[in-house]
């Protein structure tokens, strides 16, 4: 629905659209800051601007009241200082918050901030065009992330499916390369990068010669 640029990418009625017809269906949904804040307002349900972690909870809470199973808020928009507290600048932005609600159950992920500029797509490398589950998995934009459906396809459950979907997501900023110039892409083959066994585990062919 906003891009990591912050362009709007659905018009207000196709939102609201979005939020009667599908969040009820939803099994998880997987908003940005700018995207929760969107749908909150379009819904017409106050809340508060987001300035430490209780505040980005009870967003996700109220988020979840409209119908999601549960519901990943994402920070990459919204960086945290030491303190958890929302960073003022650059220079004191120190952890990336995601919190995932649902099931009367809060789940936060923290993971260092990255001063990086490839960025650009997470949301849509998270994105599912097709069905994977038989249960109401509803595919939209950003509502279910592949990484998470393929997850949940493999047998696990949902609190598992999105901490490994965000580690992936991570690993893919922290690997990845300079691509021309503006916002690059992350690196979605950095799990190719391990071996199943260490390179040197083995003797060299002359050790093996009688």
């Amino acid at each position: 629905m906003v891009s990591t640029s912050g362009s709007k990418l659905l018009p207000e009625e196709a939102v609201s659209t979005l939020i009667a017809e599908l969040l009820p269906l939803t099994t998880v949904l997987t908003p940005n800051l700018p995207e929760a804040k969107l749908l909150l307002e379009i819904a017409h349900v106050p809340y508060k601007g987001p300035e430490n972690v209780d505040d980005i909870v009870n967003i996700a809470k109220e988020i979840q009241k409209l119908g999601p199973r549960y519901v990943l808020v994402k920070g990459g928009h919204l960086p945290l200082t030491k303190g958890r507290l929302v960073s003022k600048d650059d220079a004191d932005r120190d952890v990336v918050l995601n919190v995932l609600y649902g099931e009367g159950e809060v789940t936060m992920m923290e993971t260092g901030y990255q001063k990086s500029r490839n960025t650009h797509g997470t949301g849509c490398s998270l994105a599912c065009k097709s069905y994977i589950l038989p249960e109401a998995l509803v595919v939209f934009a950003n509502i279910v992330p592949a990484a998470i459906a393929c997850n949940l396809a493999s047998g696990m459950d949902i609190i598992t499916a999105v901490k490994k979907a965000n580690l992936y997501i991570e690993a893919g900023i922290k690997t990845s390369k300079d691509l021309g110039q503006g916002s690059g892409p992350i690196n979605h083959f950095h799990s190719t990068y391990t071996l199943p066994f260490a390179p040197y585990a083995f003797p060299s062919p002359s050790h093996l010669v009688p």
